[in-house]
């Protein structure tokens, strides 16, 4: 018998599917081993040792891996090509090596028949790289948590909250974004819009030049002879605009390239309205396999964890060969782009292992939400390799006794990969000639503020994170959830908030450990995880950078408690009376202002 292991049991039930009987596939359940929960479990003195142990909830399927070992001719781990699956993989080798079995290691970028007897024919060794890198993010966000955590204990004693590497980061963002919406001080500007009427079809003109005050509303108004035209009022005579100019502007706009993890989570949130961790449960699924008639399991997807754009040139042939047949082959892009970034290049880009496998050919087979997702990968992917979009965009400019305004129209010339989107309604076309005058049915003026910076989403917050260089894409969903469990952060409607104490725990960490807290401190952590990942940095080197880094900050967390008092001791004016807001909680540990003059004054406003 030849043992295969991989992580769950859904993904082993799809890989015996293509295996013979010689052939047993057993789950892992994930990790197996970790560090302690209660102590550090980390040797200071050798080199930042981690000292894993077996999981308590593993034990018993540890057991019986075991058993089926002892009895197996051969060992094949199978568990996903990414740094987390190769640290499952060395613990599985550590545990069974000594029954003196042949273990070696296969990889495969999606579970279909032909790449698992292609991944079983092509057997390898642990990338030891890969363990290396996976041990020094577990160790370094240890060390984070263990040592920066209890200081937010001893001073905010009433909660349960951590200090993660990342996710400090994040709600940092969180509660900036919000301080600059409590701080925003709305500026006004107004607008003037012209509204004419063709043929049973509105089209507005808006006024290109800023208008920023009362008083240049009045001066504009004036110079178009409509000096005492109130808001609301119809139009008191005829008038016309006249039309001076028109721009045209050809645009190209690219195929938008395949799926990766982030764009992924980002998209799915923004589209199909998906919060990030249901979206990788669902990948994971049609990663794993889905039962499409006749018994037949088949992964629909390839590996949802990745940061490469790269696509195979068989899946290239295949997506030439489909759009060619379904839509023309002038749709068919000419040249397809290069992996634009420096990732590993184990995994390809998200995207079908076979266009033979259409959503509506799976529509009996997927639930509404796997269905979604997967045409959204589905198309997403032909996108990739379809033609550009292009379209003329058009500037119509006229003018009203020297006020000018202008129009905005746009029209396809070459739909490209456009082809798969939505169709919409074609918007009717303005009718003109250069210095032809057209008669305005209404004037409409407007009175307008500036916005505040909207608050984040999930998906801006995933987009923050990608651009930042900071976290991983596989880890981004596990963020944003533990942001949610420690009750840091609260999502109402898509944005997210950051609950009261929130600000007290980023003041804390921002005045002791400030420079953990800042971007490219963090972004180059990431850095330097990926040159462990390819052997070019050694693990006990960049721990001792970052713990000596730690210490030198250590020192000052003694100034905290005066930090605290100092952030409880600031004052806000009441805008209605002038007296000072004070700071208090609710029960359910909100935050809010209270003016001191209450109950004569009852102003209060909640920190949302």
């Amino acid at each position: 018998m030849i043992l295969v292991i991989v992580e769950s049991p859904s993904k082993a039930r799809t890989i015996a599917s293509y295996l013979g009987e010689e052939y047993k596939v057993l789950a892992s359940f994930g990790h197996i081993m970790d560090l302690p929960k209660k102590v550090y479990g980390i040797d200071f003195e050798n080199n930042f040792e981690p000292q894993f142990e077996i999981n308590p909830k593993a034990k018993k399927n540890v057991k019986y891996i075991i058993e089926e070992a002892k009895k197996s001719n051969e060992i094949i781990l199978a568990t996903d090509a990414d740094r987390e699956g190769e640290a499952i993989s060395f613990h599985l080798q550590e545990i069974l090596k000594k029954f003196q079995k042949k273990i070696s290691r296969i990889y495969f970028k999606e579970i279909t028949k032909k790449e698992i007897l292609k991944s079983i024919d092509n057997k390898k060794q642990i990338d030891k790289n890969l363990v290396e890198a996976q041990y020094s993010r577990r160790v370094l966000d240890r060390i984070f948590g263990f040592e920066l955590s209890p200081v937010l204990w001893k001073f905010l004693s009433n909660y349960f909250l951590s200090a993660g590497r990342v996710q400090s980061v994040a709600l940092k963002w969180i509660v900036e974004r919000e301080k600059e919406i409590l701080e925003f001080i709305p500026k006004e500007f107004f607008q003037i819009n012209l509204n004419l009427n063709q043929s049973g079809n509105d089209f507005s003109f808006q006024n290109i030049e800023k208008i920023d005050s009362k008083q240049e509303l009045d001066f504009a108004l004036e110079k178009m002879n409509l000096k005492n035209l109130q808001f609301g009022e119809t139009i008191p005579k005829i008038v016309y605009l006249k039309i001076i100019e028109a721009k045209e502007k050809k645009i190209i706009s690219p195929s938008p390239p395949p799926f990766i993890t982030s764009s992924l989570q980002k998209e799915a949130s923004n589209y199909l309205k998906f919060p990030p961790d249901k979206t990788m449960k669902l990948a994971q699924k049609l990663y794993e396999g889905i039962n499409i008639g006749e018994k037949k399991i088949t992964g629909l997807i390839t590996y949802m964890r990745t940061d490469s754009f790269r696509v195979s040139d068989d899946i290239k042939e295949e997506a030439k060969k489909y759009i060619k047949e379904n839509f023309g082959h002038e749709f068919i892009k000419e040249k397809i782009s290069k992996n634009k970034n420096n990732s590993q290049d184990a995994h390809e880009a998200i995207r079908p292992t076979s266009l033979s496998q259409t959503p509506d050919s799976l529509k009996k087979f997927l639930k509404k939400d796997e269905l979604e997702l997967y045409k959204f990968i589905f198309n997403r992917f032909l996108e990739s390799q379809m033609s550009e979009h292009e379209f003329i965009k058009k500037e119509i400019i006229g003018e009203l006794n020297s006020v000018k305004f202008h129009y905005f129209e746009n029209e396809d010339i070459k739909l490209g990969y456009k082809i798969l989107r939505e169709k919409k309604e074609s918007k009717p076309k303005l009718k003109f000639n250069i210095n032809e005058k057209l008669k305005i049915d209404k004037i409409n003026l407007e009175q307008k503020f500036t916005e505040s910076p909207n608050r984040f989403t999930e998906a801006s917050l995933i987009e923050k994170l990608e651009k930042t260089g900071i976290g991983r894409p596989s880890t981004y969903s596990n963020t944003l959830e533990t942001l949610y469990k420690r009750a840091y952060v609260e999502k109402k409607e898509k944005s997210l908030h950051p609950i009261g104490f929130s600000f007290d725990v980023i003041e804390i960490l921002k005045q002791n450990f400030f420079q953990f807290l800042e971007d490219e401190f963090t972004k180059k952590m990431e850095d330097d995880l990926d040159l462990i990942s390819i052997g070019k940095k050694e693990r006990g080197v960049f721990i001792k950078e970052f713990y000596e880094e730690l210490t030198k900050l250590k020192n000052v967390s003694k100034k905290v408690k005066s930090n605290i008092d100092e952030i409880k001791q600031k004052k806000e004016a009441c805008p209605s009376c002038g007296k000072n807001l004070e700071k208090k909680k609710s029960k359910k540990g909100k935050y809010y202002f209270l003016c001191s003059g209450f109950p004569i004054c009852d102003f209060m406003k909640y920190v949302e």
